[in-house]
């Protein structure tokens, strides 16, 4: 049917639709390996930073439910970088989510570390932010590890 359907604005109705079911029907794994290409979705369909957004995010929610800390994660990630030449006020959007990105940091921190996490303009906003600091700082330590003393 997906493949059946003209016109871009169709497929990505389609699409989110058939993501949305999916999860509901706890399927998602039959999408895994569709969904690995995601990445260049925005690119390739040309698709506006809101479009991208609702599918990313949706991609991030539906893995997080799913129990797939990591995909959610990477999900989220390009959620967030999607903000990175927003305007301040379209960045208020992106507040709660920056804060489950640093989250998501300490739940899947290996590709959190190989990411832009930290230096997203969404998540650089957040971490300005009053009592979001510590949030931030438990991040960055959860990577760090103390040299061990010598002899």
């Amino acid at each position: 049917m997906y493949n059946n359907v003209e016109g871009r604005d169709a497929k990505l109705a389609l699409l989110t639709a058939i993501i949305s079911y999916a999860a509901s029907t706890k399927q998602l794994e039959l999408l895994a390996p569709y969904l690995a290409g995601a990445a260049s979705w925005q690119r390739e369909w040309e698709l506006s930073d809101g479009e991208a957004r609702a599918l990313f995010l949706l991609l991030s929610q539906v893995y997080s439910k799913a129990g797939s800390a990591q995909e959610a994660q990477a999900f989220l990630i390009r959620y967030l970088a999607t903000f990175e030449h927003a305007a301040p006020a379209a960045l208020e959007e992106a507040k709660e989510h920056a804060r489950d990105a640093a989250l998501g940091y300490i739940r899947a921190p290996a590709l959190s570390q190989r990411s832009a996490l930290a230096h997203l303009a969404a998540v650089s906003v957040r971490r300005r932010r009053e009592g979001a600091a510590s949030l931030f700082v438990a991040c960055c330590l959860s990577s760090w590890t103390p040299a061990t003393p010598s002899s």
